[in-house]
């Protein structure tokens, strides 16, 4: 039984398949890449444009998603992990001093950190 998947798209190929499917101009696409896609039959012409094939869309559906950001805002998004961090770095000491109070606790007490 043959694969559904395309065997072995580079990097690259990957790229500009995503490319198609969002709706990016052929033009900026590498011809070497349309070439390839329509042999393996991920593209068909639709008029001035090409769309992915059925078989081009499960090999799309088969390629990793990348990281999702929650904010379109990367100053917003830079401060949420800011204020998680810095909360994490304030209870991690809160639990050594309270750890190093206790009785029969042999551990030395950590210092505060700069």
């Amino acid at each position: 039984m043959q694969s559904l998947q395309a065997p072995g798209l580079s990097h690259d190929e990957k790229v500009s398949l995503k490319r198609l499917a969002a709706g990016t101009q052929h033009a900026s696409i590498p011809s070497k890449h349309l070439e390839l896609f329509k042999k393996l039959t991920l593209i068909e012409s639709r008029g001035a444009t090409w769309k992915l094939t059925p078989l081009g869309l499960r090999q799309l559906r088969g390629m990793p998603k990348p990281a999702r950001i929650t904010s379109a805002d990367p100053l917003a998004l830079l401060e949420t992990m800011m204020t998680m961090y810095l909360a994490l770095r304030q209870h991690r000491t809160l639990v050594r001093e309270r750890e190093a109070v206790r009785p029969g606790n042999s551990a030395v007490p950590a210092s505060r950190p700069a």
